[in-house]
């Protein structure tokens, strides 16, 4: 991964009850030896989280899918200011990958929430849907390749930068 790289990664479930892949955003800023995971989770109940995260050294990683570059000025803090308001739990069909699109869209952020006025443009996006469908197309055959002891992925987003 590269430094000050914004990332839509997906791990292999074991179970596919919550679908194959459990989804994230991690970001690699220049004064981290590890990255910083955002994403929702589910146990005890759907809640947002944010921690320090090496995604390629973890066992269950699949695709580390580059979406973008970190802004001048703008770092874990940042990016957990404006994750932690995406709601999290609020629909029967939420799920991970639902909150990681949430924050994509705020990312290009194409709407006027107040929220989103401080970050208009961090990353471009004009499809959103596009790109779940490249996350899930290249995420596929890794997945297969990791639940064999194989490695993670690291790619660069056809549909963002």
């Amino acid at each position: 991964m590269s430094l000050n790289g914004i990332y839509v990664v997906t791990y292999a479930r074991t179970s596919t009850g919550g679908g194959l892949f459990h989804w994230g955003i991690v970001i690699k800023t220049a004064d981290a030896v590890k990255g910083v995971l955002y994403h929702a989770m589910q146990f005890p109940a759907w809640h947002y989280e944010e921690r320090e995260h090496d995604f390629e050294a973890s066992q269950t990683g699949v695709l580390a899918l580059k979406i973008g570059n970190i802004p001048a000025r703008w770092g874990p803090q940042q990016f957990n200011y404006l994750f932690k308001q995406i709601p999290v739990g609020d629909t029967p069909d939420f799920t991970c990958r639902v909150w990681v699109l949430r924050a994509v869209q705020l990312l290009v952020a194409n709407n006027e929430a107040e929220y989103v006025l401080v970050c208009k443009g961090i990353i471009q996006c004009p499809n959103v849907e596009a790109l779940e469908a490249e996350v899930k197309h290249k995420a596929g055959p890794v997945r297969n390749r990791v639940m064999l002891g194989g490695s993670s992925s690291v790619q660069i987003s056809e549909t963002s930068s």
